[in-house]
């Protein structure tokens, strides 16, 4: 057994159509979920998830389940699906990329804006993880510039070995001489 549902706008004049061979609670969880990337996300962004209504439009079988979801987002004035029900994942890629690719500056803008928004938090949780294993990175670092250094003399003395011996003979050589 199949769902097909709306999401409404707190005014009613838009919705998301969708359907779901899963639980409904679970689905609209997923809606309202942090990593929703559904186009659900239009009205929430808009609205608010908390204002948005969940409603069954009707019950169906599952192979009808995506020819009831089409016909209610055709249907359906103010549906803010941008995709058919029918689309395959190689059209969604496409159709993703595509978007992206018009919204890059606001996507980049948004990403930064989050960042500015996390900055402090992730500036004050470093702090405390230093202050906290200050001993121990700075042991590490020790370990890693002692490796480091000795590995770049050992690297430094075979390139210029010949060089080395050579300084080495002609001062052995010149103390034979004094």
């Amino acid at each position: 057994m199949a769902t097909v549902y709306k999401i409404l706008s707190p005014c009613l004049q838009e919705c998301y159509v969708g359907s779901t061979t899963q639980d409904v609670e679970k689905r609209w969880r997923h809606h309202k979920g942090k990593w929703n990337k559904c186009q659900s996300k239009i009205l929430f962004e808009k609205y608010g998830a908390e204002k948005c209504q969940f409603t069954i439009v009707e019950q169906c079988s599952t192979d009808e389940r995506l020819i009831r979801e089409q016909w209610h987002i055709e249907t359906s004035e103010g549906a803010v699906n941008r995709m058919s029900a029918f689309v395959t994942e190689e059209e969604k890629r496409t159709w993703m990329a595509a978007w992206r690719e018009a919204h890059r500056e606001e996507l980049k803008e948004n990403a930064k804006a989050k960042y500015q928004e996390k900055r402090d938090e992730l500036v004050m949780l470093a702090r405390t993880y230093r202050e906290e294993h200050g001993e121990s990175i700075n042991a590490q670092r020790r370990a890693n510039r002692d490796e480091t250094t000795l590995a770049r003399e050992r690297a430094w003395q075979a390139a210029n070995r010949e060089k080395l011996n050579a300084q080495a003979r002609a001062r052995r050589a010149a103390k034979k001489g004094e």
